[in-house]
């Protein structure tokens, strides 16, 4: 049975922060005689920036939905109809604006 990884949050997800952390102690602890392939950096980089990426799009999604849902909230709270005014009395259909 493996153990779970706890990011540097806390959780059992590793985040932005976590990823920077690996790669950087990678980097560090290489073999400077046998350095890391260009194209297997390059790919964590894009990965890098596909995950900031998602985060950055999750980010923004979770604050339209928080919008709507408070938009939602506010429009069932509202009255359904709204009454008429009758203290005017009616317009009078024979006059005219001059």
């Amino acid at each position: 049975m493996s153990t779970p990884i706890i990011g540097a949050t806390g959780s059992q997800t590793l985040g932005k922060t976590d990823f920077l952390n690996l790669l950087t102690t990678e980097l560090q602890h290489q073999d400077p005689t046998q350095p890391q392939d260009d194209s297997a950096f390059a790919a964590q980089l894009a990965q890098f920036s596909a995950l900031e990426q998602l985060q950055n799009a999750n980010q923004t999604l979770t604050q339209i939905s928080t919008t709507l849902s408070s938009y939602g909230q506010a429009a069932s709270a509202a009255p359904a109809t709204i009454p008429a005014d009758t203290s005017m009395p009616p317009a009078d259909s024979t006059s005219s604006i001059q």
